[in-house]
């Protein structure tokens, strides 16, 4: 969607419970919003629904996919949370091999996090260890 002015975003936040504040973005006319569930940047394990500009969507889903989540968490079961849970058995990391379709879910939302950070990726070779090094370090 789009506003013609900061002041037509500011009243569809507004009315539509909205709460990022369009403070964070340079407000660009031609721009493109979409409204999504993201982090809430003042409690990082709830959500928030947000107008955010569409090409930071992408990175906003990375940010939660990225995440590992705990029973406090408002959303759970994030790519992070899948390869975590086949990392270890009993609280003792395994050897099992991670599912290749998990490893290039988690680094294609590593990508898209890129693009304002630097995170690392994930690969099959790794041991099991060092990829849950990472995913505790690029955690949210």
């Amino acid at each position: 969607m789009k506003f013609a002015t900061i002041e037509e975003l500011e009243s569809y936040q507004n009315d539509n419970g909205a709460t990022l504040s369009i403070s964070e973005y340079e407000f660009n006319s031609a721009d493109e919003w979409e409204e999504i569930e993201i982090i809430n940047p003042e409690n990082s394990q709830k959500e928030i629904n947000a107008l955010v500009p569409a090409e930071d969507v992408a990175y906003e889903i990375a940010r939660k996919e990225l995440t590992l989540t705990s029973r406090y968490h408002s959303w759970h079961n994030t790519v992070a949370d899948k390869i975590n849970n086949a990392i270890y058995t009993d609280g003792e990391i395994n050897n099992d091999t991670i599912e290749t379709d998990l490893i290039d879910v988690y680094n294609s939302a590593v990508k898209n996090e890129n693009q304002y950070g630097s995170t690392d990726t994930i690969s099959s070779d790794m041991p099991n260890y060092k990829i849950a090094g990472i995913i505790e370090a690029n955690s949210h």
